[in-house]
């Protein structure tokens, strides 16, 4: 009983030292980004879902040219769609320069989050990799995308068309790099880092049982 309520203190001490850690990175990044005259609105917040104490706390650096990424995604959109007041999912850009569309892309999904359409965007790019990244005029068919998504079409062109767009998205990236990412995706979990859609299921399949036994509905 002791070792388990030792376990229990533990988990819970390392939980909060993951949203500490989430949220302070998350301001130092903001904070840095302004002090180099980055003038793009904002969209963390836009790139965040889930309840701010959830259990498991995610974050996430994506290539949307990415496969592996495309994959991870799905994990996530699984496990989130089944445990969604347990898990919070934060989302930074992380576009590989070897990619043609990468940076792009990101572009595309930060006008989107602009107008408060990260998620459906975020969605459409990584279900549709096959189509946009095969595509003769990339940037039509984005545009063709954001209509779609009841974007307004001349709020669009103009993010994606401003320089201070891509210019925040590289900042971000640079900051991932410095905090370590060499890869996507690339994933930080209370605490702990994941890289790659393999590690990525093993440590959901783990938490899952965790979640599971915590509420008592272990079959095992």
């Amino acid at each position: 009983p002791c070792e388990g309520v030792k376990t229990m203190i533990n988990e819970k001490l390392r939980l909060t030292i993951a949203i500490v850690l989430v949220s302070a990175a998350a301001v130092l990044f903001l904070q840095n980004r302004g002090s180099e005259g980055q003038s793009t609105p904002d969209t963390l917040d836009a790139r965040t879902r889930g309840p701010e104490n959830a259990p498991i706390q995610i974050v996430e650096f994506i290539d949307f040219e990415c496969a592996q990424c495309a994959e991870g995604a799905a994990l996530i959109r699984e496990f989130t769609t089944r445990y969604s007041d347990q898990v919070r999912v934060r989302v930074y850009y992380f576009p590989i320069p070897t990619h043609q569309h990468g940076m792009t892309a990101a572009i595309a999904v930060e006008c989107a989050a602009q107008q408060g359409a990260f998620w459906p965007m975020h969605d459409r790019l990584l279900q549709q990799q096959d189509s946009w990244t095969q595509a003769e005029n990339v940037d039509t068919l984005l545009r063709e995308y954001a209509q779609e998504l009841g974007l307004d079409p001349q709020r669009f062109l103009s993010c994606l068309q401003n320089k201070q767009t891509r210019i925040g998205i590289e900042q971000e990236r640079q900051w991932g790099r410095q905090s370590g990412v060499r890869s996507t995706p690339s994933y930080v979990i209370n605490g702990e880092t994941v890289v790659g859609p393999h590690s990525l299921r093993r440590v959901l399949q783990r938490l899952e049982r965790e979640l599971l036994l915590d509420s008592g509905e272990d079959q095992g």
